[in-house]
């Protein structure tokens, strides 16, 4: 199964070395009653924010299908800087040949955001989709769906809204689920949360599996 969710947009792994989340505040905690109280280093963070915005909304968005796609080391290589994964270490998460398996199984595929260029594409974003069984079944009855098994954000893409942008190119899949670590990744427990995703069960080590509502 997958394992978790950052603070800094999705990163579906636990940390090789777990750590408080780092980053600027959602937007969501930005209030016009507490703009006047925000000190120097605080205005700086914000307009990091509205310049992540402002940049994350020219990125293209492409799909990845086929475990033979020349691209694929540059994603997975993304993942590997993101996540500090040595593929000798932790082959599951960080070696090519599992990541070509894993994307020739039916129904996966990869999703990833890259800025515009006429050359080859530089993913700054990405979501790994994978088919999953689940049992018992989730909430509605159902016992597969589309799975979430590794994302990740670059740092200075993060809170441009990348994360939202993926899952809105999913829109047309259901059920969709991933897990996340509330205690390790709290933003991301609260921005599950707040767009309304359902709690399916606890899945032991401070795991939890949610499904995007519909």
């Amino acid at each position: 199964g997958v394992n978790a969710a950052c603070a800094n947009g999705l990163d579906v792994r636990p940390p090789r070395r777990p750590g408080p989340a780092s980053g600027p505040a959602p937007r969501s905690e930005w209030t016009a009653d507490g703009a006047a109280e925000l000190g120097e280093d605080d205005e700086r963070r914000r307009r990091m924010v509205d310049m992540a915005a402002t940049q994350a909304s020219a990125l293209q968005l492409h799909k990845l299908a086929s475990p033979d796609d020349p691209l694929l080391p540059a994603i997975l290589a993304l993942s590997n800087a993101i996540f500090n994964t040595n593929p000798s270490e932790d082959p599951t998460h960080g070696s090519l040949a599992e990541w070509q398996a894993r994307l020739a199984q039916p129904s996966s595929f990869i999703v990833y955001l890259a800025p515009p260029t006429e050359a080859a594409p530089q993913p700054v974003a990405f979501l790994f989709m994978i088919p999953r069984m689940t049992n018992p079944p989730l909430r509605n009855g159902v016992i597969e769906s589309t799975h979430i098994w590794l994302a990740g954000v670059l740092p200075e893409w993060r809170r441009g809204g990348c994360l939202a942008t993926m899952v809105a190119a999913l829109d047309d899949i259901d059920p969709l689920t991933v897990c996340t670590y509330p205690s390790r990744f709290p933003n991301m427990w609260a921005w599950l949360n707040r767009r309304g995703w359902v709690q399916e069960r606890e899945l032991g080590e401070g795991k939890v599996m949610f499904s995007r509502p519909r």
